[in-house]
């Protein structure tokens, strides 16, 4: 005579059954996963040439065409008021800037994949390599204010290194503490204390090198600097160099930032993004 099966025969047959399912969806989920991280690591290792594009060239361009108008701004200012010359200076600027524009045309071609790619590639790179020393070369134009001497260049050499050091040091400092605000408060506070704080860096260097004061006396000797900063603010004679200073070393400071935050990667959050 033949017997149903109890209850418990039952649940455990659909427990077996339910866990054999779970094994089955659990090797193929295994599976599923070790293909998408072979295919991450593929796509890791070979990044699309979009990304030297973007991050290597574009995202440059910015600070360079900031960087560039200064210089230019800074030339047309001396000759406004009255110091002619240096107009030269514009055109090695423009050979300056043809290596890169073919740096960024050889991204360009790497990126369409053309079927001739090393025989467009070719020319291109040697215009590069032909073109580059036009960069570094405005270094020199220093040779019409001091002369060929060594020494002159020597001392130039040392001078440059200190001040590229100094600055790279300040705006280090400054993208930490905007990317401190930002994170708390958004970007536009961020972008707030940059531009405020680049103004007060100007205003800093004035009273530094005209005044001779240093940081330390805002804290020895305050109401000193005080009555010396409201004479210069209530005397419009010191007006333009205090603005030319002032104005100088906050532009060059945004330069810098500009350049920092440039190859900064993008994976941050939007209201980091300072």
């Amino acid at each position: 005579m033949h017997m149903g099966r109890s209850p418990n025969e039952v649940m455990t047959k659909k427990i077996l059954h339910t866990a054999h399912y779970f094994v089955i969806m659990n090797g193929n989920l295994q599976s599923t996963i070790r293909n998408l991280q072979s295919t991450i690591r593929n796509l890791q290792l070979r990044r699309p040439p979009m990304s030297i594009l973007h991050l290597s060239g574009v995202r440059l361009l910015l600070p360079c065409i900031a960087s560039s108008l200064l210089a230019i701004g800074m030339l047309v200012g001396r000759n406004y008021m009255g110091h002619q010359g240096y107009w030269f200076l514009i055109w090695n600027l423009f050979l300056a800037w043809l290596p890169y524009c073919a740096a960024i045309w050889m991204a360009w071609v790497v990126q369409r994949k053309q079927t001739s790619l090393w025989l467009t590639l070719l020319p291109i790179g040697i215009l590069w390599i032909l073109f580059l020393p036009n960069a570094p070369y405005l270094l020199t134009d220093i040779v019409h204010i001091f002369g060929m001497h060594f020494v002159w260049w020597y001392d130039i050499g040392i001078l440059f290194s200190f001040a590229w050091a100094g600055l790279l040091l300040g705006v280090a400092s400054l993208h930490i503490m905007a990317e401190l605000i930002a994170t708390r408060y958004g970007w536009l506070a961020g972008w707030g204390v940059v531009l405020v704080t680049a103004g007060l860096s100007g205003i800093g260097v004035y009273v530094g090198r005209f005044l001779r004061w240093n940081s330390w006396d805002a804290i020895l000797r305050p109401r000193i600097l005080a009555h010396d900063l409201l004479n210069i603010f209530s005397d419009p004679s010191t007006y333009p160099r205090l603005i030319g200073v002032s104005g100088f070393i906050a532009c060059v400071m945004l330069v810098g930032y500009l350049m920092i935050i440039s190859v900064q990667p993008r994976n941050i959050s939007n209201s980091q993004k300072v």
